[in-house]
């Protein structure tokens, strides 16, 4: 990840930002401590205000970059990091505006919740994977159980 100092900050674009001006009660909506069902309707409306931002792609740029926790770009903290993980392979020395703009309209075009993480790709693949290690996994547990009888 980047060093925070390293990397300068173009403040600019909040003036554009459609969260510019919110009162300090929804503030705290923006930077959640867990998304639970209590607050789900709150960040969804989080969601919301960043689904209508015209700079959202620079608001996540900053956010990815300097790893800033809360809602920024229509995103959570634990999409961006699923991001940088799967797709920039933890490297943001090239990370570009519209990388981030793919980003953002991806997480739109999808209408990803911000309670699931965000994993780019053909989830079909991962879910067979996943069952396909499931199983193994039921088969060994099944050979060990049937041996323990013997």
């Amino acid at each position: 990840m980047n060093d925070e100092s390293s990397v300068p900050i173009n403040y600019t674009w909040r003036e554009n930002a459609a969260c510019k001006g919110l009162s300090e009660n929804n503030y705290d909506d923006f930077f959640p401590i867990s998304i639970t069902k209590l607050n789900i309707n709150n960040v969804k409306k989080i969601f919301a205000i960043c689904e209508k931002c015209t700079v959202s792609a620079e608001c996540m740029q900053e956010a990815l970059l300097h790893s800033y926790d809360g809602i920024w770009g229509r995103s959570t903290y634990k999409q961006r990091q699923s991001y940088i993980r799967h797709i920039k392979h933890n490297n943001l020395e090239d990370l570009t505006l519209e990388d981030c703009r793919n980003f953002v309209d991806d997480l739109s075009g999808k209408n990803i919740s911000p309670t699931k993480i965000y994993v780019r790709g053909k989830r079909s693949d991962v879910y067979k994977k996943m069952k396909e290690d499931s199983s193994a996994n039921k088969t060994e547990m099944s050979d060990v159980e049937e041996t323990e009888s013997d």
